[in-house]
């Protein structure tokens, strides 16, 4: 079997860096937030994306090059799902793991951010974001107003 140069190597960096980047924005927070617990918005979002890049993108680069990418033209030797039904098997699974692991991802993250005393960083994880350096003069409503405010005052002609 033939392998690149540290490819095993890149692969555990790859993955042990999807669990530490989302943790790292989490800590340092602003407009890195995290959804309720009970809001499955991006959970899904996230799955409907998956099922529409592998079977769009990754099926037709497939089935056109007759490489099979990330198990869309045929199952994988070690595929759990092997037979003639594992793409369906593979749905039903991804549906449920997707939601399943980032929101027990999320709950985990919470609880080292906002409860266990040694790295603990504040009490609870949402938007510390504030918009009070923008200014109101500069925004598309008030010169909106402005306008209509000018307008009804000149009996809608313009000056």
């Amino acid at each position: 079997m033939f392998q690149l140069p540290f490819e095993v190597e890149v692969y555990y960096v790859q993955h042990v860096a999807m669990l530490i980047v989302p943790y790292y924005l989490l800590r340092l927070g602003g407009v890195y937030t995290i959804e309720d617990s009970l809001d499955f918005y991006w959970p899904m979002f996230s799955y409907g994306t998956l099922l529409l890049y592998h079977f769009t993108v990754l099926q037709f680069i497939g089935m056109k090059t007759l490489v099979n990418l990330n198990s869309m033209v045929c199952p994988a030797i070690s595929d759990p799902f092997y037979g003639p039904n594992y793409r369906v098997a593979a749905i039903f699974h991804q549906a449920l793991m997707v939601p399943l692991t980032s929101k027990i991802y999320g709950l985990v993250a919470s609880y080292f951010l906002t409860c266990f005393s040694f790295t603990k960083v504040k009490d609870k994880l949402e938007s510390d974001l504030t918009l009070s350096h923008v200014r109101p003069s500069i925004s598309c409503v008030n010169n909106l107003q402005k306008r209509m405010s000018s307008s009804e005052k000149t009996g809608g002609k313009k000056e």
